[in-house]
């Protein structure tokens, strides 16, 4: 194929096959943290909603805002926390 060929707009190269554009393979080391995070968070969740039978309505309420909406903002925080302190201090290169 020379350049006169090409269509206007076209890529040079070969065409990637559609099912494999974007895909990647997750490794079943993250698979199995991610199911065992769930479950720890579940396993805490019980004892948050169990804390009813003890605590006033308020409480409980309040540990639930903290359970639903801060713990993944906390989450969040510490992963960036620890990818920057990573990439200055340990030299992590993605």
């Amino acid at each position: 194929m020379t350049v006169g060929d090409a269509r206007p707009g076209a890529l040079a190269g070969p065409v990637p096959r559609a099912h494999s554009v974007g895909m990647t393979r997750t490794s079943p080391w993250f698979v199995l943290a991610a199911v065992l995070a769930a479950l720890f968070h579940l396993v805490v969740g019980f004892y948050y909603l169990a804390s009813g039978l003890m605590a006033p309505l308020w409480a409980v309420v309040l540990l639930a805002v903290w359970w639903v909406l801060l713990v993944p903002v906390a989450a969040a925080a510490t992963w960036f926390g620890v990818m920057a302190f990573g990439s200055s201090v340990l030299g992590w290169r993605p």
